[in-house]
């Protein structure tokens, strides 16, 4: 079974990817779309059609998008990679708890940290740390914590909002 993600060439964008196809179109399911984009094909080709605003300088490529489409993983590989996947990531955060003696764990929300948190089944929130000069996009930190521990995330949350402040809306939005 571990081959199914190690040896095998499969890893956890691959399950992904296999998840990713048939959720969004649920979700684009449920809204009126005057511009037709109903499955995962048509919404590469509206961002193909439209790149000044659907892929900016910074974000140029529709990778994910299309490792999705061409995902071919079987059904049978994807339970015994995700039920792989589950187990791994359970044990690694586990471990790093308890090692470190910590309640939760906090990273950058542009990395992984949400992913394995997700994978393991476990809680995962996320606070602000503010804005990127750039683009004014927000970033902030993820912080997750064990099974059935969504209080320790939350004090957290709580003890953040009273150290640096409540939310503030991005400049874009202003």
């Amino acid at each position: 079974m571990e081959e199914t993600i190690a040896g095998g060439g499969k890893n956890i964008d691959d399950l992904m990817d296999y998840d990713f196809k048939g959720s969004l179109e649920a979700y684009l399911a449920l809204f009126d779309n005057p511009n037709g984009v109903r499955t995962l094909e048509d919404l590469i080709d509206f961002n193909a059609k439209h790149t000044e605003k659907e892929l900016p300088p910074e974000h140029p490529g529709q990778e994910v998008l299309q490792g999705a489409v061409s995902n071919t993983m079987s059904r049978e590989v994807y339970v015994k990679g995700l039920e792989l996947t589950r187990s791994w990531t359970i044990k690694a955060i586990q471990k790093t708890l308890v090692e470190n003696r910590i309640d939760v764990i906090m990273g950058p929300a542009d990395a992984r940290i949400a992913s394995v948190a997700a994978a393991a089944g476990y809680p995962v929130a996320t606070v602000p740390l503010g804005f990127a000069h750039f683009n004014g996009r927000a970033f902030g930190m993820n912080i997750i914590a064990g099974g059935d521990q969504e209080e320790k995330i939350l004090q957290v949350m709580s003890a953040w909002e009273s150290t640096f402040g409540p939310w503030v809306p991005p400049p874009i939005l202003e």
